[in-house]
């Protein structure tokens, strides 16, 4: 049997006033969920203090943060009262819960909870939140779980073309299964690899991926595509541009350093610059 998404966690975290609340992420949650029938559970991650400063001359200090910690809780309350409210309006069932932790503890525990789930969808950026890539990372290589990363303004819902980001890594590999359902649901699909004079594709392993795919009931065009000292993130986001692709399916690479792990140049890249979701998987 293909996957299926049964439990869908959406993680939102404080954003500009500017952005529409329910954020893009809420709307492709919700959407991933009436494709498959699936239960959403939308936890609003809230950084608190480390700790409280104390004087023993004013208690002015402690009260400052208690409003602040109330400021904060009553936002929280406020996003994800808008959640259900949208929720329900998609005929969805959810659930919602506030995290509300120091920063380090708090990028542990909401990767933690999000084991229990089968996918995981954040906007792709906060301009409210400094660090907010520390949480994208630990949902990343600390979760276990494919995380689609949805760019602001994005009203699309769920893809109806994708296009895989192949290059032969295990990867890739894992993003493919993980994201059969959104491919089986698609109406295009573009298989396609990025080389250059140093880097050739292995035509043979993408064209056994492709009898993969076909099996899972999946029917996939191969496309190559070739830069000279360019770099392969414009190269996939000029690809997306032209097939009218609305999603990309890709591994998500991490370097060591001392336990922690860091996005690769690609993935890194591609945050920054995608202008349609991103379904990563490690």
């Amino acid at each position: 049997m293909s996957r299926e998404f049964k439990n869908v966690l959406v993680a939102l975290v404080s954003q500009d006033k500017a952005v529409d609340n329910p954020t893009a992420a809420l709307t492709m949650g919700l959407a991933l969920a009436r494709m498959a029938s699936a239960f959403v559970t939308v936890n609003y991650l809230s950084p608190r203090p480390d700790r409280t400063p104390f004087s023993l001359f004013s208690d002015d200090m402690a009260e400052v943060i208690a409003k602040e910690g109330a400021g904060l809780d009553a936002s929280a309350h406020a996003c994800l009262a808008a959640a259900t409210v949208a929720a329900d309006a998609a005929d969805v069932p959810s659930s919602t819960e506030v995290l509300a932790l120091e920063f380090i503890a708090l990028v542990h525990r909401s990767s933690q909870l999000a084991q229990m789930q089968d996918v995981v969808v954040m906007d792709a950026r906060s301009g409210a939140l400094e660090g907010y890539s520390e949480f994208i990372q630990g949902m990343l290589f600390r979760s276990g779980r494919p995380v689609v990363l949805v760019p602001e303004g994005w009203r699309q819902g769920v893809p109806r073309t994708v296009s895989i980001a192949w290059d032969g890594s295990v990867q890739a590999t894992r993003a493919v299964t993980e994201a059969l359902p959104i491919l089986q649901n698609a109406a295009k699909v573009d298989l396609v690899s990025v080389t250059d004079e140093k880097n050739v594709v292995d035509a043979s392993l993408r064209g056994r991926l492709n009898v993969y795919l076909d099996r899972h009931g999946v029917q996939a065009s191969e496309v190559t595509l070739t830069t000279r000292g360019g770099k392969a993130a414009d190269a996939l986001c000029h690809h997306v541009a032209s097939s009218g692709s609305e999603m990309i399916v890709m591994g998500a690479y991490g370097h060591s350093r001392i336990r922690e792990f860091v996005l690769g140049g690609v993935t890194r890249s591609l945050l920054g610059s995608s202008p349609v979701p991103l379904f990563l998987c490690h």
